[in-house]
Formats: C-alpha cells, sequence, structure tokens
C-alpha cells in the first residue's frame, strides 16, 4: 500500500511538472520548478507556509507506520522505490524493439543523447560543438538545467 501511495505521488509531481512545462512553451525562469513545486494558491508567491505545508506532507508519506518519526528502512524503501522507477525508465529507453528484454544489438544501438549533442552530424562530439552557441538551444542542455533535485528526488523540467 505504501509503495503505490508513493509511486502515486511521484507520478502526481512528475505529470503536475509536466502541464506546466508544456503550458508555459517560453523559458520564462529557471526556478520554475519551485513554483510548480510550492505555490498551492497559484499567486506566483512562495511563502515559507506552503514550503512548511509541503515538506509536512512528504513526511506523512515517508513515515509509513505513521509513527510521528522517520526511520532509516522508511526513508531507504522510500528511495529504492524513486531508484526502481528511475531503472524502468532506463530500461525501457533501451528496449529499443519494446520486447520487454535488451539484446547485445539494442544495448550497442542506443545513443542517448549523443545525436543532439553532435551538431554537424558528423558522427563525433569535438569540444568546439559543446562549447557552441547553438548547443545552447537543444533541448538536451535545456532539460539539463531544468533538472531539479530536492534530497534523492530529481524531476525533469519537461518529462517526455
Amino acid at each position: 500500500m505504501f509503495s503505490i501511495k508513493v509511486l502515486l505521488s511521484v507520478v502526481a509531481v512528475s505529470v503536475s511538472l509536466n502541464v506546466v512545462a508544456q503550458s508555459t512553451k517560453a523559458e520564462v525562469s529557471p526556478n520554475n520548478w519551485l513554483m510548480a513545486k510550492y505555490d498551492e494558491n497559484g499567486d506566483h508567491v512562495i511563502s515559507l507556509n506552503e514550503i512548511n505545508k509541503k515538506r509536512k506532507s512528504y513526511y506523512a508519506v515517508m513515515d509509513r507506520d505513521q509513527d510521528g518519526l522517520l526511520s532509516f528502512s522508511e526513508y531507504q524503501k522510500v528511495d529504492m522505490l524513486k531508484r526502481q522507477s528511475a531503472l524502468a525508465g532506463q530500461f525501457k529507453r533501451l528496449d529499443l524493439n519494446k520486447d520487454g528484454v535488451v539484446n547485445s544489438k539494442e544495448y550497442s544501438a542506443y545513443q542517448g543523447d549523443f545525436d543532439r549533442l553532435d551538431l554537424n552530424n558528423d558522427g563525433q562530439i569535438t569540444s568546439s560543438e559543446m562549447q557552441s552557441k547553438s548547443l545552447s538551444n537543444k533541448s538536451i542542455l535545456k532539460e539539463a538545467r531544468a533538472t531539479k533535485c530536492l534530497l534523492w528526488f530529481c524531476i525533469r523540467g519537461s518529462v517526455k
């Protein structure tokens, strides 16, 4: 039951951030994720009360036995669920034909972000490409800049 609650919480946060990212096509600020996460009343101001309320709700989810104390095993369980979710996502990206297994060809064929970093499509990434101004317009850098982490939990600003 607890793992379902945590997983649903993670999915809800991810979906809400995706909606915010899609609804604001223009990159307004690198801290938009903060507004999406903490600004409950939508006034574009984050109050200490809003932060405390959100932290209390996270704590309540982590405190599996609801004794008001967070043990290492409770904290570890949340961390393991998050890691399992991340591993599942990585596996899905490797499983190119979506058959539930990754063969050596699929594993070797996965290029990740290589194509997006190889600006001139010559099969090589040079230091000049890494420093190129046109790379700053590439979505990979925008995604990297939009990725925010709080403790053990990281969210991409644009979830695909």
